[in-house]
């Protein structure tokens, strides 16, 4: 089924200025995130209706002197959601990542030549038909881009950002007696920053900084 854009699903020249905004944010001190969303989101289902969704700290918890959150919008039904946004922007390891080929996990951050560049597995990054060529090389004319994707704490919606393009591909298996690679570095693109204060993405959502995971520096150290 193909699903159409949130312009296409919204009334004509539907928007939430910063005035109402910044009155819903006012009127509700649980609030954290307003946006506009083509699908409303029942028990982790999905009904195909424009509607704003109203993230808050707290589901179904009113603080004292506050009113329910309005079940209209501009005209256009809101639905409420337990959760929070993150800081984009920021990476954490085991975060989701996705090329134009799959998708895959990131593996820990590694400085290459005063670089900052993150591991991933080269089988995500290229596709199989490179692989099993016997000269691996990344275009140079083309940028291979890669972007990482944070789910939003306690809700099923999530957030995609480009977060650096591929440095340096290493992919060996199936040789006798010898060890089987299959290694990507990507290489921060510049305004991604490394989350030290919450360094492992995990779906219950707990924060790990440096200090608690016992490590000093966020860098793997070979």
């Amino acid at each position: 089924m193909k699903i159409a854009s949130v312009e296409v699903c919204f009334p004509e020249n539907f928007n939430i200025d910063g005035k109402c905004a910044s009155k819903l944010f006012k009127d509700h001190s649980n609030l954290t995130l307003i946006c506009k969303s083509v699908y409303t989101l029942k028990d982790g289902i999905k009904n195909y209706r424009p509607c704003v969704q109203l993230f808050c700290r707290s589901k179904g918890l009113i603080p004292v002197e506050e009113n329910h959150f309005p079940k209209f919008i501009n005209n256009v039904k809101t639905d409420v959601l337990e959760g929070e946004s993150l800081l984009a922007g920021r990476l954490r390891v085991g975060e989701q990542i996705n090329s134009k080929h799959f998708s895959g996990t990131l593996g820990g951050f590694v400085k290459v030549l005063g670089k900052i560049t993150f591991l991933t597995c080269a089988h995500v990054v290229v596709n199989k038909d490179n692989l099993s060529g016997h000269n691996l090389t990344i275009p140079s004319n083309e940028a291979i881009n890669i972007d990482y994707v944070q789910t939003l704490p306690n809700s099923h919606n999530s957030q995609t950002k480009c977060c650096g393009e591929v440095r340096y591909i290493e992919f060996k298996t199936d040789s006798p007696g010898e060890t089987s690679i299959d290694a990507a570095l990507i290489k921060l693109r510049k305004g991604i920053e490394i989350d030290e204060d919450d360094f492992i993405a995990n779906k219950i959502n707990n924060k790990h900084n440096l200090q608690f995971l016992g490590m000093y520096l966020y860098l793997l150290l070979f």
